[in-house]
């Protein structure tokens, strides 16, 4: 029987994504299809290579890595290193060479598994000057408390060689205790944990080393506190005004500032108790049965016991219309100063508790709270609504704030403007101010512009300095993070990467390039050597064509060129199956219906039948097979006479072949008078489960004895034994068959809530998703942006930020969290506000699927 492969529901928010059948799903039985998903072993697109090299802009004599990428199936991939039209200088997806200086030309060959050809030729500008290496430096709790472990990251790039080290002194001796070393080809990461770091103020150093023995250091403070900050936690409620027996979602935003994850716990029925235990997990659903006032909580813990809470009051009305609540104040409130309160509609205030609406007046009066605590305020209308928050008073602890990011590009070219990121966090939540030297003379006195959420700064002369940004807070204290660079004028040719979709005569193709930021780009797709065609291109006929692109920037020039064939429109596969509940080794026909949507001459046809993604197993439109028991993938591939292909893989569930039952013969020995008919009972005692009584019937002459012939039916393995006793009827003889066979094809229930995030608990903690399968199951998780954001954010040709898997017990509620990769994390801390695209996938132990997606917003605050 085919399997039932996948449902999927989508919904998207920042409260979650549900996919939980109440129905029998819809059945799919196939597994991938070329015409509508080009993956895998379905990707039946013509060979289209890309080059990435690394880096793209080298120094004569470093290595370099060039890898390879295309479409297609079974693709292989030959190097011409030389520039001399021979593919003969090395086979595979990646490979290391050197270059001198000057223009290197390299190009790959891809070759599919039905022997379909693409080239793509870079030329590489060699240069003969080292640039001075970079990179990043990050604290992942910028502001611990004592005896824990604190994650130190260091990420080194270089623009024109390869990052061979990388070196730590995490105690501001001047010693680099801890070394790192790379090989080509490596990426420059570290994470290391500083235990136990003594409390008081420090400075970390971090010194990158090229291949070239060239040098940057990168510093950071760090100011490790005595006493344990207590979690900071705010609770909403959707929707703002519900009706009786409507669902709610409350929900908490959270974090720990000098510590990991905080735990939750929600009180539901407003009675002060934190019953409702959620773990990592950031909002419950509940409802109210009765029109009216309610109250709900939440509570967050440390994992050194300190609670904070958080309630608030829900206006339950059978009508619908505007809530009336109190806004949560911005920042942190200290004892004895002022704060704003803001409730529109509210005439009147009770600060204190008192029941007594007499404290201010307003909608947006400020108030001081004398001591530290935590205290209910209450708002009231005109017409007599109330509402409820409690707000957190804390006291100061002196703690100054963190730079956490200086994010600078591999390249800084001198006389011409360099956009970089920088950001700072006050562990108390204190606005911070951020201050530049971008001189090297030591003086915070530059202001650099701000352009789409980064800063820009022009460094006017080449050569070696160290800048630096310092994060103040309202109170003076302050945190430092330095970086040594060196402004270039070296001409540095922009990485390129090519994005051009198949090719189908007389249909328009938009044309594509990946290039750094203010690159400029032109296209030369006629083949006459000048570079002034649009960047769409329509291919007159079947056949082979040549796409050049140039790419300006950087100071430098890449020209890539991509030889590519177009074809005419794919034939599309299919096939149908004589059986789809075959039984093993009983012989199934397996018929295609294959067509070709150009209308041309009937599509060659061949079988893959053993799953080995090989079409070798049979020719034609109709093929007989058996198979064992068990699930098969069956593919069917379709070629045109212009070597276009289309495929389908299907998979067929074939069950186990029945047991015959076995038969067991009981002789009972009755002696009989003259009567003329007697029935004689035989009881077969089984070793199965079930203790069947099975009848047997003698028929005796008027003669001194009569041997009758009872039979008994039992299962497979059980033993009967007879016993003949005369009785006055017959009942009629039960067979015992196998129980029924089932396949499983019920796609898992999944209920996953991603937990909103600002951007500060975004960078700290990554993405946390509680998820919860109705059986047990393989949890996955994707974070992506669209492609504008990755481009807008300098993530280049990926959209991901990161992806977890992970295994998950049968409706276990389970906290899953997903770091942001180095890459990631850089790009977020650029961005003002950000869309998360979330993509989940439940996968159960029969292979069945369930996906959901969600959209998380990122709040800068």
């Amino acid at each position: 029987m085919f399997r039932v492969l996948r449902r999927v529901a989508a919904v998207a928010g920042v409260i979650g994504a549900v996919a939980l059948p109440s129905v029998a799903p819809a059945r799919e039985v196939t597994v991938c299809d070329s015409s509508t998903t080009a993956v895998g072993r379905c990707d039946a697109r013509r060979p289209s290579p890309s080059i990435a090299t690394a880096p793209a802009a080298p120094h004569a004599g470093s290595p370099v890595v060039l890898s390879a990428a295309s479409p297609g199936r079974g693709v292989t991939y030959a190097w011409d290193l030389d520039g001399d039209g021979e593919y003969d200088d090395g086979n595979g997806a990646h490979i290391t060479t050197t270059f001198a200086t000057g223009t290197a030309t390299v190009a790959v060959r891809a070759t599919d598994a039905d022997g379909r050809h693409g080239v793509e030729t870079h030329t590489l500008a060699v240069h003969a000057a080292n640039v001075r290496p970079g990179g990043r430096f990050e604290v992942l709790t910028p502001s611990p408390g004592p005896a824990r472990v604190t994650d130190v990251v260091v990420d080194g790039t270089d623009a024109d060689g390869q990052v061979v080290r990388i070196d730590l002194d995490l105690d501001g001796d001047g010693v680099y205790e801890q070394q790192f070393s790379f090989a080509t080809g490596d990426v420059a990461h570290v994470e290391h944990g500083l235990r136990d770091p003594i409390v008081g103020t420090h400075t970390l150093h971090a010194r990158i080393v090229d291949d070239a023995g060239a040098t940057a250091t990168l510093t950071t403070t760090l100011q490790v506190h005595r006493d344990n900050l207590p979690p900071r936690v705010e609770v909403a409620v959707t929707p703002a005004v519900p009706r009786p027996g409507e669902p709610v979602v409350v929900s908490a935003t959270a974090i720990d500032p000098d510590g990991p994850d905080v735990g939750l716990a929600f009180d539901l029925d407003g009675d002060g108790t934190y019953e409702t235990e959620a773990g990592q997990a950031t909002s419950v659903m509940t409802t109210f049965a009765a029109a009216g006032l309610h109250q709900v909580g939440v509570q967050a813990r440390d994992d050194e016991g300190l609670r904070a809470v958080s309630r608030e009051s829900v206006q339950v009305d059978t009508l619908a219309g505007p809530p009336f609540e109190i806004a949560p104040p911005t920042g942190p409130v200290r004892p004895g100063v002022a704060t704003a309160f803001s409730a529109p509609g509210a005439v009147a205030w009770d600060m204190d508790a008192d029941g007594a609406f007499d404290d201010a007046v307003g909608e947006t009066p400020a108030y001081a709270f004398g001591t530290a605590g935590t205290f209910a305020v209450r708002a009231r209308t005109a017409a007599g609504r109330v509402a409820m928050r409690t707000v957190t008073v804390v006291a100061d602890a002196g703690i100054a704030p963190a730079v956490t990011a200086l994010d600078l590009p591999p390249v800084i070219r001198a006389g011409l403007p360099t956009r970089f990121a920088a950001a700072g966090l006050d562990p108390e939540d204190d606005p911070v101010s951020l201050t530049f030297d971008l001189d090297g003379d030591g003086a915070f006195d530059e202001v650099p512009a701000v352009v789409g959420g980064e800063y820009e700064w022009t460094f006017p002369d080449p050569g070696p300095i160290t800048i630096a940004v310092r994060a103040t807070d309202p109170t003076g204290r302050s945190g430092v993070r330095t970086a040594e660079i060196e402004p270039t004028t070296a001409a540095l040719a922009p990485d390129v990467r090519l994005e051009i979709g198949p090719l189908v005569a007389g249909q328009p193709t938009p044309l594509g390039a990946d290039v750094p930021d203010g690159a400029t780009v032109a296209w030369d797709t006629d083949g006459d050597g000048a570079f002034d065609d649009p960047a769409t291109f329509t291919p007159p006929a079947p056949g082979e064509y040549t796409l050049r692109v140039r790419v300006e920037g950087g100071g430098g020039v890449t020209t890539v060129a991509r030889t590519v064939t177009a074809g005419t429109r794919p034939p599309v596969a299919a096939f149908s199956t004589s059986d789809d509940t075959p039984e093993a080794d009983q012989p199934v026909t397996l018929t295609a219906a294959a067509t070709d949507p150009d209308g041309g001459a009937e599509p060659t046809l061949a079988w893959d039948l053993d799953d080995d993604g090989v079409f070798d197993d049979g020719t034609g439109k109709t093929v007989s097979a058996a198979f064992a028991a068990g699930d098969h993938d069956i593919g069917l591939e379709a070629r045109d006479p212009g070597g276009d292909v289309g495929i389908r893989y299907t998979t067929l569930s074939v069950l186990a072949a029945a047991t015959p039952t076995p038969t067991a013969t009981a002789t009972a020995t009755v002696t009989a008078t003259a009567t003329p008919t007697v029935t004689a009972t035989a009881t077969a005692t089984t070793t199965a489960t079930a203790t069947p009584t099975f009848t047997a019937t003698a028929t005796a002459t008027p003669t001194a004895t009569a041997t009758p012939a009872a039979t008994a039916t039992a299962t497979p393995g059980a033993t009967a034994l007879p016993t003949a006793e005369p009785t006055p009827s017959a009942a009629p003889l039960p067979t015992a068959t196998p129980g029924p066979r089932t396949v499983d094809r019920s796609p898992p229930g999944l209920a996953a809530t991603p937990r909103s995030a600002t951007r500060t608990a975004l960078l700290a903690h990554g993405v946390r998703v509680e998820a919860r399968c109705s059986e047990a199951c393989t949890f996955t998780v994707v974070a992506s942006v669209d492609r504008t954001t990755a481009r807008r954010l300098g993530l280049g040709g990926t959209r991901e930020l990161g992806h977890v898997r992970k295994k998950l017990g049968a409706r276990a509620r389970t906290a899953v969290g997903l770091r942001l990769s180095t890459r990631a994390r850089r790009a977020v801390e650029r961005a003002r506000s950000l869309r998360i695209s979330l993509a989940f996938t439940a996968v159960d132990a029969a292979g069945n699927r369930t996906v959901a997606s969600a959209v998380l917003a990122v709040r800068r605050h």
